[in-house]
């Protein structure tokens, strides 16, 4: 039988991307839905972020995965919310990285401890409510989480585009 995928970090991408397009359902933020909503949003950040770890066991170097992952504003955000999730709180990478990443708007105590995603209404949207996040690097204003999650996909083909492949002669552009 043969392999549907050639290189281990192929295989999680294409999960991440699936992923991400059945969260397009929740592009309306709605109590009813709210829990479901993080759950997914959750999952999401997690794999999406342990595509490094897919990308070691390809055979990219870790230190241009992690310097990728620490220049990223996108990347670095998905990391603090997959490990707000598994461990409860930031978890730190190099020292410049703070622990948390996030404004304040009043706790996340409403919605959950390790939640910083909330509802907020967008009258520049069509007038409806959507998932954001209120992220310390793009205060003041609220990014949504469906902004994130397209933008963390965009900077991990980035990766690939820039990284040299260690399968081939392929050497990026200075």
């Amino acid at each position: 039988m043969k392999k549907k995928y050639d290189l281990p970090y192929k295989e999680q991408l294409a999960r991440i991307t699936r992923l991400s397009k059945n969260l397009k359902k929740y592009s309306v933020a709605s109590d009813e839905i709210f829990d479901e909503a993080l759950d997914a949003f959750s999952s999401f950040f997690i794999q999406c972020y342990h595509l490094a770890d897919w990308l070691k066991n390809s055979g990219y170097r870790e230190k241009d995965i992690y310097d990728f992952i620490n220049k990223s504003d996108y990347l670095s955000l998905c990391h603090s919310l997959a490990n707000l999730q598994k461990h409860q709180k930031g978890h730190e990478h190099t020292k410049q990285q703070k622990e948390c990443d996030f404004c304040d708007a009043g706790g996340f105590s409403d919605f959950g401890i390790t939640t910083p995603i909330i509802r907020q209404f967008n009258y520049f949207k069509g007038g409806k409510y959507e998932f954001v996040i209120l992220a310390t690097k793009f205060a003041p204003f609220p990014l949504p989480i469906l902004d994130l999650i397209e933008k963390c996909i965009e900077e991990w083909l980035r990766f690939l585009d820039t990284t040299p492949d260690p399968h081939t002669s392929f050497q990026p552009l200075e």
